[in-house]
């Protein structure tokens, strides 16, 4: 073994670190793998789903330049389809780029007989808000019943109606709260694993957006805005139908009023 080791030293001190030295590393990786130790960053990941992901890999103890055979990326989505991608120099390291990573996998990086262990990467989504219940309770003096509008958000209701809202949510969510366009908010209290509620009266008109945040401080795309609306009470609409007009009638006629 010491014999071999020397022997591709004193190649690449002799030949340089041209396409020579790259071959001579590559023997180096292949003969003298216990001489090599491979170091993968960042290893396990957890990371936004949509987000770029750079994997890197070092390899600590070979001679000469850059390696003829890059080392190689294989990375396991979670159907368990592998595929296999390689690596390009950079510096005195070997990286490769995802652009975008969309679901989770699990990846290890081979080098020559190197193997690294087996990395988990998860793609973590933000909360969606799946649907809101809205639920009425007019006031006494309209004479209407409860009721529950389901998938619903926007609000249209009488001055004085009280107004129960069911976010429903794609996951568990840490904390959640109604952003009043007029101002302030209102907390959201769970009432379920992927349920929450608040509940105010109608006493104007404005606007609101749910947020919400889960237990790795992802925030949900609070972009919807859901109305307001006070729904006033019309004044009664009187029209006489009989008589259609004036009418000259003698003292003892009887006339209907409809």
């Amino acid at each position: 073994r010491g014999l071999g080791a020397t022997a591709v030293l004193l190649l690449v001190v002799t030949i340089g670190h041209g396409q020579i030295g790259r071959i001579a590393r590559t023997a180096w990786l292949y003969a003298f793998p216990y001489t090599t130790t491979l170091h993968v960053e960042p290893g396990d990941a957890r990371i936004v789903a949509g987000e770029p992901l750079r994997i890197r890999a070092i390899l600590n103890g070979t001679i000469g330049a850059h390696a003829r055979t890059l080392p190689s990326v294989m990375l396991t989505a979670g159907d368990g389809v592998e595929r296999t991608v390689e690596m390009r120099p950079a510096g005195d390291a070997y990286e490769l780029d995802l652009p975008a990573v969309d679901t989770s996998f699990s990846y290890r990086v081979r080098a020559a007989t190197l193997t690294s262990d087996v990395f988990d990467v998860t793609a973590l989504l933000t909360p969606r808000v799946e649907g809101i219940d809205v639920a009425y309770r007019y006031p006494a003096f309209t004479g209407l019943p409860p009721r529950v509008e389901p998938n619903g958000g926007d609000i249209y209701a009488p001055a004085g109606t009280q107004v129960t809202l069911t976010v429903r949510v794609d996951k568990p969510v840490r904390v959640g709260a109604l952003v009043l366009a007029a101002g302030g908010r209102l907390e959201l209290r769970p009432t379920g694993e992927r349920a929450l509620e608040a509940a105010f009266e109608v006493s104007g008109d404005d606007s609101y957006r749910v947020a919400v945040v889960d237990a790795d401080g992802l925030a949900n795309p609070a972009d919807i805005d859901y109305f307001i609306r006070t729904v006033f009470d019309r004044p009664p609409e009187i029209e006489i139908r009989r008589p259609g007009g004036d009418r000259d009638i003698t003292p003892l006629e009887e006339i209907v009023i409809e």
